[in-house]
Order: structure tokens, then sequence, then C-alpha cells
């Protein structure tokens, strides 16, 4: 099995509306390229994988069979969605080949919803004849032999999560009410400074009274609730 080395995500912006067929969803388009598309391996059932990309949260590859897959019509290419993440999962999806001047080919895989198992894969077995691929007058192979699938993906619609009412809450605009409040308080501090005279004798000079709460004080300060318990 070879690898494609690289994918391309386009991030779209879109002017106007969406086109009828998209029915105003949202769709994710992966550009993938296979460089060298001729000398891919194009032996009957010999696959090409791209590397995984990401859309509704899960990984996806394209699975591109060069010579057609067993189930294919002789000199057809074959091209399919996997799921690379476990699981079941519902997808509605198109592919095509871009053109060499940008433009989608003319006979792509219609759009299609498909519940798909993990491994499982979905597409087409006869999407094109790999000579018109080579041929240069279709155009669908660049200068430099590169053959690009664009792979696009119908997004999931999410609702958005209702905010949760979460009421203001006054008991912190309460407690602060009540901050050295002396009616309410059943705690006095006396904060008092003195000076020592010659003979060892204190003379008070000023003294301030605090008052406190004892549930906010365990709660703040329960070392300085403790000395006052102990006195």
């Amino acid at each position: 099995m070879s690898a494609v080395h690289r994918h391309i995500e386009l991030n779209t912006i879109d002017v106007g509306n969406f086109p009828s067929s998209r029915n105003g969803h949202k769709w994710k388009d992966f550009h993938i390229y296979l460089h060298g598309f001729a000398n891919l391996p194009s032996g009957r059932g010999e696959d090409t994988l791209s590397p995984a990309f990401e859309c509704n949260g899960l990984r996806w590859r394209l699975i591109v069979y060069p010579g057609g897959h067993d189930t294919a019509q002789e000199g057809y290419v074959s091209v399919f969605l996997t799921l690379g993440s476990p699981g079941t999962a519902t997808i509605t999806f198109d592919i095509n080949i871009l053109q060499k001047f940008g433009t989608r080919f003319d006979r792509p895989i219609d759009i299609n919803t498909f519940d798909i198992i993990s491994g499982r894969s979905y597409g087409a077995s006869n999407l094109v004849k790999r000579s018109d691929i080579l041929d240069p007058s279709k155009n669908l192979l660049d200068d430099n032999g590169t053959l690009a699938f664009i792979v696009s993906i119908k997004e999931e619609e999410t609702e958005a999560m209702p905010t949760a009412f979460v009421p203001n809450n006054p008991f912190l605009d309460m407690i602060q009410d009540k901050f050295l409040d002396e009616e309410t308080a059943d705690v006095c501090f006396e904060v008092s400074s003195s000076e020592i005279e010659e003979d060892r004798s204190k003379r008070s000079r000023s003294s301030t009274s605090f008052h406190a709460h004892s549930q906010i004080l365990n709660i703040c300060a329960p070392m300085l609730a403790s000395l006052f318990e102990s006195n």
C-alpha cells in the first residue's frame, strides 16, 4: 500500500447563498493530491491511501485504486472514503476530481449519506477510466502529473448549550456590611500601646477597640480565634 505525502485543507469564505443542492448547510472541502499518478501502483486491487484528515471530530482517509478495485470494470479508477476512527458515523459527502484548471470533473460521486462503520469504505468503483486521466487532452492531470481529488463533507450542526442562570450572591456584601459592626459583634479586641517608665511601671498611652464576629474569626483567623477562646 502506497501513501500520498500531502493533503491540503482549504478554509473557505462564502459570499451569498449556498447552492440549492447544499440546502444551506456548511461543508468542509479537502483537496488531496496524488503526485506522479502515472507511476502509482496500478494493478487491480492495489490501493493508494491518503493521510488522515479530520471532520466532525472523526478521522477519514481517501483510498484510491489507480488500476481499479476488485469490483471495478476493467480500466477504471476506483475511489472510496473510509472511516479511520473507531465506531460508526453517519456522513454526507461527495468526491470529485479537481481538473487541471481548477474546475470540477463532470462525473463526480454524487452527494450521499451513509452510516459508515470503522474500516468500511464507500465511494465509486468506476469513477473514471484510467486512460482518460492519462490523456493530456482531458486536463485531469496538472503539468507535473498530479491528480487532485476534492472531498466535501457536510459539517454536523451542533446546538449551542444554553447559558446556565447563576443569580447574584449578596452574601459577600452582607458580610462586608457587618465589618466592625458593634451591634452584631460578639467579640471585642482592645489594642493599646504603653510606655515603660524608669521604675518599670507602665503608663497607658492610647487604646483602640475592634469589634468582630466569632464565626468569621474561626474561618479567617483560626489562630487568633484560639487565643481568644483560651482567654
